[in-house]
């Protein structure tokens, strides 16, 4: 059943991302909705299904939108996984609040990791157009469509583990 839920959430953000997200972007910068529920699976689920689940989103990502093939894929797993960790050692209980303070550090710090990558493969692009123009606003934004996302997430799981235990 676990399978079916990432499977419909992954169709469903494969087809909002492009177009829906797109065209709630602010200045030309739109929340990444991968990275926000690799998270959320990360904090709901453990670090074991946010590794998971970021290294399949995340190649997902790349193949629909991502310009270099993989990179994604690798960051969103080490994210999940933090995740898994930071939710099992400090924050037990789901608290949207530090979930929405772990996304935006989570995109700061995979949006910095992406601009260095970027930069040795493509030739280096500008600290203010790399980091004050795209990757603040755009890990602002994340934080700010975690919440939402949260409780979508948190309510189709519910509804997934309350079918399971019939």
């Amino acid at each position: 059943m676990r399978i079916l839920f990432y499977t419909i959430w992954a169709i469903l953000l494969a087809i909002l991302q492009p177009t829906l997200i797109q065209w709630i972007a602010v200045f030309g910068i739109a929340p990444n909705a991968f990275l926000v529920f690799v998270i959320l699976a990360g904090y709901l689920r453990g670090r074991t299904e946010g590794a998971v689940a970021g290294l399949v989103f995340g190649m997902v990502y790349d193949l629909l939108i991502g310009k270099l093939m993989g990179v994604n894929a690798l960051l969103f797993m080490y994210v999940g996984f933090g995740a898994g960790i930071l939710s099992e050692k400090f924050f037990g209980d789901s608290n949207v609040w530090m979930i929405a303070v772990t996304v935006m550090v989570a995109a700061l710090v995979t949006g910095v990791l992406y601009w260095m990558i970027a930069g040795m493969v493509y030739g280096p692009i500008s600290f203010y157009t790399g980091f004050v123009k795209t990757i603040i606003p755009e890990s602002i934004y994340n934080a700010v469509i975690c919440v939402p996302l949260f409780f979508l997430v948190r309510a189709t799981a519910l509804l997934v583990k309350k079918k399971t235990a019939y």
